[in-house]
């Protein structure tokens, strides 16, 4: 069977296509002209891991006062600032023999030591400035396979600038909805059934005799499934995580079934499970948020015995839960 111009420039196009998906270039350098191939990282089918990830916050990100519930948050425009992230490659190196591999290994141990400063890796999912002073593991695979693992850091981390959808939703964050930001919240889980742990034990005074305890801040791991049908949007789905979670002052959770709740994140999330496809990207977002009061939720306060507790003026003491 002859094939026609078109079915020819098609197959042109998809072994280009699979050519470029594996071209990982470090300082310029296409690390596959040195015998690379590129592999998958755990539970993905990806080279890379960390690149998507949102790194954490630098410096102080709040204060836990001792006569307070809770904590402090530092949250304005002044205190935010991110530090970086660790990107991993993986991959392999094909020989006739351990010495083979190991000399093509050398080769690239050999161009990496004479980096400098900060190189730009550069692949298919974008390129990230990085220090290649991290190390470098090798592991055999039979003897004619070394299965190669880069560590790189990447210390500044361009969290975007985005346009937020505008959504008065039930349920999301800051009143746009979980599908307007492009995820599926798969769970929130946490202690935010319990009374975050007590600062200190012990009574207010003496003669008090209830043992007010004053309680940290409570912590809730938000897992989110990205699932787009391109790179792009997937991307743009990160973007705006970015954008919402470094931005000043603190976000506002509705999820079903809770209560409202005012969150900050200081430590970014994590991406992983990545799964990419001509046609669909998907990952898993693991987000730790601190909480930062729950909103408008309070409650008698009342005694052991289950007695409602009144302050001078006979007024009932309301707590906030």
């Amino acid at each position: 069977m002859e094939l026609n111009q078109y079915q020819v420039l098609g197959l042109q196009l998809k072994l280009h296509h699979h050519h470029n998906m594996n071209t990982y270039t470090l300082n310029n350098i296409d690390l596959g002209s040195l015998g690379f191939i590129s592999g998958k990282q755990n539970a993905s089918n990806i080279a890379l891991a960390g690149c998507f990830d949102m790194p954490a916050r630098t410096g102080k990100t709040f204060h836990s006062w001792g006569d307070e519930h809770g904590i402090e948050p530092y949250v304005s425009a002044a205190e935010i600032s991110f530090g970086g992230r660790a990107i991993s490659l993986v991959g392999y190196v094909y020989g006739n023999g351990k010495m083979d591999c190991t000399n093509k290994a050398n080769k690239i141990f050999e161009l990496i030591d004479h980096f400098s400063g900060l190189v730009p890796l550069s692949c298919k999912w974008g390129t990230y400035h990085v220090y290649v002073n991290q190390s470098v593991t090798g592991a055999f695979i039979g003897d004619k396979a070394l299965r190669m693992t880069f560590n790189f850091f990447e210390p500044v981390v361009y969290m975007g600038v985005g346009e937020m959808p505008v959504t008065n939703a039930e349920y999301g964050i800051d009143g746009i909805s979980f599908k307007d930001l492009g995820v599926t919240l798969l769970l929130s889980t946490g202690d935010r059934a319990n009374r975050p742990s007590p600062k200190t034990l012990g009574f207010t005074s003496p003669e008090d005799g209830l043992g007010f305890v004053k309680t940290e801040a409570r912590e809730i791991t938000l897992k989110m499934f990205v699932d787009q049908p391109d790179q792009a949007s997937f991307m743009a789905t990160l973007g705006r995580l970015y954008v919402l979670f470094s931005a000043p002052g603190l976000r506002k959770l509705r999820i079903p079934n809770d209560l409202n709740r005012q969150f900050f994140v200081k430590d970014g999330f994590k991406v992983s499970n990545i799964n990419s496809r001509p046609n669909r990207m998907s990952g898993l977002i693991e987000c730790k948020i601190t909480e930062s009061g729950v909103l408008e939720t309070y409650a008698d306060l009342v005694d052991n015995s289950g007695r409602k507790i009144t302050g001078s003026f006979n007024n009932l003491i309301k707590v906030r839960i």
